[in-house]
């Protein structure tokens, strides 16, 4: 990904992966960028210590799950008005994604 931008580091970084990529996607984040983990498509991400946010640059990490965000019936309701609702409301807009066979290699 960095050499694909030219160096750039990305401001938010998004790993459905976690075992085999979590590492490297602290290393893709930007100073004080956010890493979220939100998959384990290859297993859970390797448990680090705190501190490591620190030294890849002051790092935020989340884990989001949907389940809690979901648990009541208006909550999801919601939810799903705001989802279904702006991408009906804006459907030109579209989110690029870099695809690299070599990322966090």
């Amino acid at each position: 990904m960095i050499a694909a931008t030219g160096g750039r580091k990305a401001r938010v970084v998004y790993d459905s992966v976690a075992k085999h990529t979590f590492m490297g996607s602290l290393d893709c984040a930007a100073p004080f960028g956010m890493v979220v983990l939100f998959g384990t498509a290859s297993g859970s991400a390797p448990a680090i210590d705190p501190e490591l946010l620190n030294k890849k640059g002051c790092l935020f990490m989340t884990r989001p799950l949907v389940f809690p965000n979901n648990a009541h019936v208006e909550t999801f309701r919601a939810n799903a008005a705001d989802v279904f609702g702006a991408s009906l409301m804006i459907p030109w807009q579209r989110i690029v994604f870099i695809q690299d066979t070599k990322s966090h290699t």
